[in-house]
C-alpha cells in the first residue's frame, strides 16, 4: 500500500478525503459547538461571538482551515527536502493528529493558532547558512506573539524560541532583545486597544490570573479515547526517536532545520499543564507528528511489514475512534 501510495499523488488525495469525512463526519451530523475560551484568547474569543451561533459555519471553517494548514506545512517540508519521500503524507498526518481527539472537530483555539505558528517556524528555517538573520528573528517571534493572543498557553513557546538561539549559536544579546521585542509587539497593540476601550486592568487580570492557572488533571473514563490516545503517544515517541537517530546522516541545514521542527515538543509538554496530562490534546503536537509520523513510516526497512502495520493503526486508530463516538451520540 505505501508503494502505492509514493508514486500515485491521487490515491493520497483520496486517502485525506477519506480521513476527513470519516473523521468530520459526525460533527456535522450532531455538531458540538465550538470550545469555550477557557483562557484569556481574544482573537479566539472574538471569533467564537461571531460563529457560535452557526455551528456548522464554525466547522466549515475549521475543516478548510486545517487542510490548508497540512497544506501549506507539507510545501514547507517538499520545499526545505525535510521529508524522506516527496509525497502529501504529512498533510494527512496533520489531518490525522488535529482530528485524533473526539470533540476537537471544529475551530479550536490550537487550529487557529497554528496558522501564525507555522508562518513563524517557516521563519525560522534555514535556507543555506547557519546565521539566523534579524529580520526573520523579529517576524517570527511576533507570529508567536499572535499565536498567543489566540491562545493563551502559547505563551509556553518562549522556551523553545530560546533554544532556537542554541540551535543557531547566536549568542547576540541584539537577537535576543530583538525577540523579545516581537513577542511583545501583538501584546502591546492589544494593551493599547485594551486602554482605549477602559479594558486595561481586565485584560491584565485576566491575563495575569490565567497565566498561571495551572492544571494537572487526568481523564481516562473512555476506555476506547484511552487506548486511542496510548496508541497515538507510542507512534509518536517512536517517530521522535527515530528521527533523532538518523539526524546525523543529514546535512548542517537539514539538521538545524529538523532540531526547529522537534522544538515545538518542549511547548507541547508544557502547555499540557493547561489541560489534561492525559488523555493528551493531540492538537499540540500536530506539527512535529505531522513530520515525524511521515518519515516514520518511509523509513527503508527489510522488514517492509513494519511500515504497513505502523500507516494502518495511524490511519485507522482515529477513524475507530471516531466511528465509535458516531454510534454513541
Amino acid at each position: 500500500m505505501l508503494k502505492a501510495l509514493q508514486h500515485n499523488t491521487l490515491l493520497q488525495i483520496v486517502f485525506i478525503l477519506i480521513a476527513v469525512v470519516a473523521l468530520w463526519l459526525r460533527a456535522f451530523v450532531s455538531p458540538d459547538g465550538m470550545e469555550a475560551e477557557q483562557y484569556f484568547s481574544p482573537i479566539y474569543g472574538l471569533l467564537h461571538r461571531l460563529l457560535i451561533g452557526v455551528p456548522r459555519l464554525a466547522l466549515a471553517i475549521g475543516l478548510l482551515l486545517m487542510l490548508a494548514e497540512g497544506i501549506w506545512f507539507n510545501v514547507i517540508l517538499s520545499n526545505n527536502k525535510l521529508t524522506k519521500v516527496n509525497w502529501l503524507m504529512p498533510a494527512l498526518m496533520f489531518v490525522l493528529a488535529m482530528s485524533w481527539s473526539g470533540g476537537r472537530q471544529s475551530l479550536t483555539p490550537m487550529l487557529l493558532a497554528w496558522l501564525p505558528l507555522i508562518a513563524g517556524t517557516s521563519q525560522l528555517l534555514s535556507t543555506g547558512n547557519t546565521n539566523l538573520e534579524v529580520d526573520r528573528i523579529f517576524n517570527a517571534a511576533f507570529l508567536v506573539g499572535v499565536a498567543a493572543l489566540c491562545y493563551l498557553p502559547i505563551a509556553t513557546y518562549v522556551v523553545p524560541f530560546l533554544f532556537l538561539f542554541v540551535t543557531y549559536k547566536s549568542y547576540k544579546w541584539r537577537d535576543i532583545i530583538v525577540a523579545i521585542m516581537g513577542l511583545s509587539a501583538p501584546i502591546f497593540l492589544l494593551l493599547v486597544y485594551a486602554f482605549l476601550t477602559d479594558k486595561l486592568e481586565y485584560y491584565w487580570i485576566l491575563i495575569r490570573h490565567d497565566i498561571i492557572d495551572i492544571k494537572i488533571t487526568f481523564d481516562t473514563s473512555n476506555v476506547v479515547a484511552t487506548v486511542a490516545n496510548v496508541i497515538f503517544l507510542l507512534l509518536l515517541l517512536w517517530g521522535f526517536f527515530s528521527q533523532l537517530a538518523t539526524i546525523k546522516d543529514n546535512t548542517i541545514q537539514q539538521r538545524i532545520n529538523t532540531i526547529i521542527l522537534l522544538l515545538p515538543f518542549v511547548a507541547t509538554l508544557l502547555m499540557l499543564l493547561y489541560d489534561k496530562i492525559f488523555i493528551v490534546n493531540t492538537q499540540y503536537a500536530a506539527l512535529p507528528f505531522a513530520l515525524i509520523a511521515s518519515n516514520l513510516i518511509a523509513t527503508d526497512r527489510k522488514k517492509g511489514w513494519i511500515n504497513e502495520v505502523a500507516f494502518a493503526l495511524l490511519f485507522l486508530t482515529p477513524i475507530i475512534l471516531q466511528t465509535h463516538c458516531f454510534f454513541h451520540i
